[in-house]
């Protein structure tokens, strides 16, 4: 008589096996998901707190982000914010007058007959007052309207007071480039080479706004993982 060990419970192994790579692709699927969830959250406050400091709107901010989302073969999404100069003309630039006999005007630029340019001056953060630059004038670009812009440059000569004026507020003084003003070869008056005005740039903010907000993000995560997760096993986020 021979006594043996008869084994069972493959079937209930296989089952335990599925139910483990279900929990796996479930645990997957909550992370992607969780993480776009916390990319649109982000994109929304990125564009808020910039727009908060800086004088430009929401529109030309959406325009310099760039998102990419997370999927099943890759749990990382991004948030990329252009890095590029910002015409100093966005910063809701106006251009100053002052009266003068004979003066034909300029419609272009917002001077009317009997006036002449008598400078310019923007606001570039939303919670400070406008600064003002004698000497400096707008002028239509060859590029022309620009996005949301609004097809005008801010420009001084090289080494006028105007120049040294702008250097002081904080504002680059760059090359004209492929924004260089119409019949700009043509202007009489003046002296030295016309130098275009930039403002600072939403990335110079994005990037300081990414390091003071890892410690916040890492907790969105955490709770939007968590709240899909539940999604994911039982139906419901509570």
């Amino acid at each position: 008589m021979k006594r043996g060990l008869t084994i069972t419970g493959l079937g209930q192994l296989k089952r335990a096996t599925a139910r483990l790579r279900t929990v796996a692709e479930i645990s997957e699927r909550a992370g992607y998901r969780a993480t776009n969830a916390v990319l649109g959250k982000l994109e929304t406050q990125v564009k808020r707190d910039i727009g908060s400091h800086l004088n430009l709107p929401q529109s030309y901010l959406r325009e310099q982000m760039r998102t990419t989302k997370a999927g099943p073969s890759n749990n990382v999404a991004y948030i990329r914010m252009r890095i590029r100069a910002v015409r100093l003309a966005r910063f809701d630039a106006r251009q100053i007058t002052a009266e003068t006999a004979r003066a034909k005007g300029d419609p272009r630029r917002g001077i009317p007959a009997g006036r002449k340019a008598a400078g310019v001056s923007v606001k570039v953060m939303r919670r400070g007052g406008r600064k003002t630059m004698p000497g400096a004038f707008m002028l239509p670009l060859r590029a022309g309207k620009i996005g949301s812009g609004n097809g005008m440059g801010i420009f001084v000569r090289e080494g006028s007071n105007a120049a040294l004026r702008a250097e002081r507020l904080g504002f680059k003084v760059g090359e004209s480039g492929r924004n260089t003003p119409v019949n700009s070869t043509r202007r009489k008056g003046g002296s030295g080479r016309l130098r275009h005005l930039y403002g600072p740039s939403p990335d110079q903010l994005f990037r300081r706004w990414r390091g003071e907000a890892v410690p916040e993000i890492k907790t969105m995560l955490a709770q939007a993982y968590a709240s899909q997760l539940r999604y994911e096993l039982r139906g419901t986020r509570k």
